[in-house]
């Protein structure tokens, strides 16, 4: 985020790549960019492997981010799992800011993770009406957008509202560490922002990291649920237990597949896309063309890329 947390410099982020960023490696890697980054090659983002983009909508009710629309665009056109944030203003009305999220977006996608309101300054308000302020923004969202939104902010500035938000998801800023302190009220985190300076393929300069506590599976899972806590559980050890099921399987233990693909992996595939009305011409375990044109279906009528490939992000939605 672009305010109220200040880079540290290069000599402190030297001990950051054998802390913090070292142990996200092996999580679900994300970044979260705004106009400070310009335009985005979102292509090669995700040939970088990142897994998920949230961006930012505004600061406040008044300025908006010049490049948010083809950032929303981009992330979803590149199969990359997408959010929005807005820098919360408490000083300025909490519907009027929540309408400016709703107005941008129009509606969530199945794979779109949870509007997020980033808080890290007081605005000149106190404690109370900031409390005041974000608890109608995040009714307002429910309302407008009909998810739970999720709560962006570090121990640090938090720890001194004495607020209490544990029902809505937290993305933690906290840098510098090998795991995250939490902000009081919390017990969980879905996303850990672990640095302000990392860099990635298709972006010009730093952008800020983060991390998603558990697997690509639970993160699906968790935006299908859309801020109902589905991954804090699953993923709460940084581990997947798989995420939702059908007849005993999850999306974690089935293969990717292709066009020309055989075996047993294929017939279940087949009976899920027929059980939910698409006629792959035959449970007989070969994705031919007719199951390819299932598949892209299914996938077209669930937001999901149409690439005719069955990956972690089909199979998700097909087991849920």
């Amino acid at each position: 985020m672009k305010a109220g947390f200040v880079s540290l410099g290069a000599a402190i982020l030297l001990v950051m790549s054998s802390t913090g960023v070292a142990n996200a490696q092996s999580k679900v890697k994300g970044v979260d960019v705004s106009e400070y980054q310009g335009t985005i090659d979102w292509a090669s983002v995700k040939s970088a492997g990142i897994g998920f983009g949230i961006a930012r909508v505004s600061d406040g009710a008044h300025h908006s981010d010049a490049y948010f629309a083809s950032n929303w665009s981009g992330m979803k056109k590149n199969g990359i799992i997408r959010g929005v944030y807005q820098f919360f203003r408490a000083s300025q009305d909490p519907k009027a800011q929540a309408k400016v999220v709703a107005d941008a977006v129009g509606s969530l996608g199945a794979d779109d993770l949870p509007p997020v309101a980033d808080v890290e300054v007081m605005d000149g308000v106190g404690a109370a009406t900031l409390e005041t302020n974000l608890s109608t923004w995040c009714k307002e969202i429910e309302s407008l957008l009909g998810v739970k939104p999720m709560i962006y902010t570090s121990p640090g500035f938090w720890d001194g509202l004495g607020a209490d938000f544990s029902g809505e998801s937290l993305w933690v800023a906290n840098w510098l560490v090998s795991s995250p302190m939490l902000p009081s009220g919390w017990s969980s985190y879905e996303l850990w922002q672990y640095s302000d300076s990392i860099y990635v393929s298709g972006i010009s300069g730093a952008v800020d990291g983060d991390v998603f506590h558990g697997s690509m599976t639970d993160l699906v899972t968790f935006a299908h649920g859309k801020g109902t806590g589905t991954a804090s559980s699953s993923g709460s050890s940084g581990s997947s237990s798989g995420g939702a099921s059908s007849g005993g399987s999850s999306s974690a233990s089935e293969p990717t597949l292709t066009y020309g693909a055989t075996g047993s992996a294929v017939k279940h595939l087949q009976e899920l896309l027929a059980a939910k009305g698409y006629s792959t011409g035959g449970i007989d375990g070969v994705f031919g063309s007719h199951t390819e044109a299932a598949v892209k279906a299914f996938q077209k009528a669930n937001g999901l890329t149409v690439d005719g490939i069955v990956g972690p992000h089909t199979w998700a939605a097909l087991l849920a």
